[in-house]
């Protein structure tokens, strides 16, 4: 399923049956002092992954750097720009389009990389060629996060927090310093503005990093389990799945409804 490892030849056969293809989009960036910087790209591209074996669909190498300017003030974060990672993941699945690529799902792990990721959905949207949607994996399970959470709502599931600090003890637990994890969310909201990884606000107020947090951290990270993870982790690549599914019923450009 991972096209990285695919030669041409099988990739062409992946095509010719209609395939759809993964771009999972992540990030290098500090998640506190118990997670490593990988951990959002490392997630979303497992998540991928395990979609597209349910699927029979294929996954692009995740693309690992992703935006991330308001947070260079904690070492370990590497961000690009808003303009070239739209850009970037926009000749991406562009160049997947000119080989033939007609379905394509950009899958995001990193709040931030949103409005890139949208922005590169619609420009190639302009080509008429083929459909790319843009989503992230934690949108699709609402339901799943509230039945797993214990933290408070909202702030206990955010950067850091119960979701991630589950998904890492369930995906790479040897990576994962529990006894250096610490709840933050003393993150400054109202009744527009907030931050949390389920029900985000309605209205995007973006600030500096170190103005929201002092740790690294926005959520409670000691409340997060392995079996939290495990649950999170399979709803998610189930609802990847299914919306590759959904994807491969819409007709393509040109086509007949």
């Amino acid at each position: 399923m991972q096209l990285a490892w695919m030669t041409s030849p099988d990739v062409a056969d992946h095509i010719e049956r209609d395939a759809a293809v993964i771009v999972p989009v992540g990030a290098i960036e500090q998640h506190g002092p118990h997670l490593p910087v990988s951990t959002d790209a490392a997630i979303v591209e497992a998540v991928a992954i395990a979609a597209a074996e349910l699927s029979g669909d294929l996954v692009a190498p995740v693309v690992s750097y992703g935006y991330n300017q308001k947070e260079l003030s904690f070492p370990g974060t590497v961000s690009a720009n808003l303009e070239t990672l739209t850009r970037y993941l926009f000749d991406i699945c562009n160049s997947l389009r000119i080989t033939g690529f007609r379905r394509i799902l950009i899958l995001n792990g990193h709040g931030w990389n949103k409005p890139s990721m949208g922005a590169a959905a619609h420009l190639l949207a302009e080509s008429n060629e083929a459909l790319c949607a843009a989503t992230s994996y934690y949108d699709l399970i609402e339901d799943t996060l509230q039945e797993i959470r214990e933290s408070e709502y909202p702030g206990g599931m955010s950067h850091g927090g119960e979701l991630e600090t589950s998904l890492a003890l369930h995906l790479f637990p040897d990576k994962v310093k529990m006894d250096a994890a610490r709840k933050d969310i003393s993150f400054p909201g109202s009744e527009y503005v907030w931050l949390d990884i389920q029900s985000p606000p309605p209205v995007s107020l973006p600030r500096q990093f170190k103005d929201l947090t002092k740790t690294g951290v926005i959520g409670d990270p000691t409340l997060a389990t392995q079996e939290k993870g495990r649950l999170a982790f399979l709803a998610a690549a189930q609802a990847v799945a299914n919306l590759l599914r959904d994807l491969r019923q819409h007709p393509l450009p040109g086509e007949a409804r």
